[in-house]
């Protein structure tokens, strides 16, 4: 997937290729497989996916930065449409476009929350595996003492890339790390219902809202303040800020937090007004005010009418959904599975078909925020 296009036709594509645009490209095509079962949907998928693992895969599972759209060995007299106009083999006969070999974390968050909602579209675990091994590298590797993950490390093929500006590499918290990074390790939590994955954002989510928020004011810092530097509201950036927000809702939906939502809110709050028609702001916005739809399947592990509830659960495209399989505590068992409903404000009566799940969850992505509860 080419970064953009010159026109509102995209007759002439800007041939440069970043990894976070391969990562919205891989979600957006998962996301409309999961609403439309179109395969076509799939089969995009599977294109880009199949760039990231030739060209933009690190050995332990993680993807480097950016593709640049020329390589060195094309003629001064030619330009990046020529060179793209070519056939591969032709192509590769002047050479690959260099890559930038950083991994940055914030990058990668979004590249595995991708890969998990291919997992969950299409119920193919192989999915979960790409991006639970990336995963699981980074933290392996940047998971701090104090909680939160680093944006980057060295690595040896570094040494090689040109850059144009120098590659700064600490040990400092930085906001959109941990943002990008635990709303992967939730996306990571739906799809496997893994608990690894959870507890290592409540760990993220904590240090993050410890070290980074303002607490007087709301929002959050890009990175820590610095005691010399006078503290006004361009140190919290809005897409980060956003992103973080959107990671302790969707912490909050899990794992419910008073804390965490009260965060967020007070975070968009202060965002509002300099974010403008920023898209993320309004999907924040539409999770804090309307809240999860939680489907609790109340039934054994393993037991054919549960799991048939829960797959149900897992099919359906609804960006509010929660699943997730009660311990008994919160619901009561019947003779057989059945599978509760609920948004923070209304439950409907227990479902125990699996073709039912779907309908019973569109009456409440219609109900508003507050409503009455309709059914005893």
């Amino acid at each position: 997937m080419f970064v953009g296009a010159r026109g509102r036709d995209f007759s002439k594509p800007i041939h440069e290729k970043r990894t976070i645009h391969e990562a919205a490209a891989l979600r957006g095509f998962a996301q409309a497989f999961a609403k439309t079962k179109d395969p076509k949907w799939r089969a995009r998928a599977l294109e880009v996916h199949h760039f990231l693992r030739d060209s933009m895969q690190a050995p332990d599972g993680t993807w480097y930065s950016t593709q640049q759209d020329l390589p060195a060995g094309v003629p001064s007299n030619a330009n990046a449409d020529d060179y793209w106009q070519l056939g591969d083999e032709d192509r590769r006969k002047l050479g690959v476009p260099p890559i930038d070999h950083a991994v940055y974390t914030d990058q990668n968050g979004k590249v595995i929350e991708a890969y998990a909602t291919l997992c969950e579209a299409t119920a193919e675990s192989s999915w979960c595996d790409v991006g639970e091994k990336a995963a699981s590298a980074l933290l392996s590797a940047r998971l701090r003492a104090g909680g939160y993950v680093a944006q980057i490390t060295w690595s040896a093929e570094l040494a090689g890339d040109a850059r144009k500006r120098p590659l700064v590499i600490d040990d400092e918290i930085y906001l959109g790390a941990q943002a990008e990074f635990g709303r992967a390790l939730l996306a990571l939590h739906r799809a496997t219902g893994k608990p690894r994955w959870l507890d290592v954002a409540k760990t993220v989510a904590a240090t993050m809202r410890g070290k980074l928020e303002d607490a007087p004011h709301g929002g959050f810092f890009a990175r820590p303040p610095r005691s010399d530097v006078p503290i006004t509201e361009s140190l919290k950036p809005v897409d980060d800020g956003i992103a973080a927000a959107r990671f302790l809702l969707e912490l909050d939906a899990l794992a419910p937090d008073e804390g965490s939502r009260t965060s967020a809110e007070r975070a968009l709050r202060g965002l509002a007004a300099r974010a403008g028609r920023n898209p993320a702001l309004l999907v924040a916005m539409h999770a804090l005010l309307l809240g999860p739809i939680e489907i609790s399947v109340a039934g054994d592990r393993g037991d054919p009418d549960a799991e048939a509830l829960f797959a149900a659960g897992r099919r359906l495209a609804e960006p509010r959904r929660v699943l997730r399989w009660d311990d008994g505590k919160k619901y009561p068992r019947g003779k057989s599975a059945a599978a509760y409903v609920c948004t923070r404000d209304v439950c409907l009566s227990p479902v125990r078909a699996p073709e039912d799940v779907a309908p019973t969850v569109a009456k409440l992505s219609r109900a508003p925020a507050g409503a009455p509860c309709a059914t005893p």
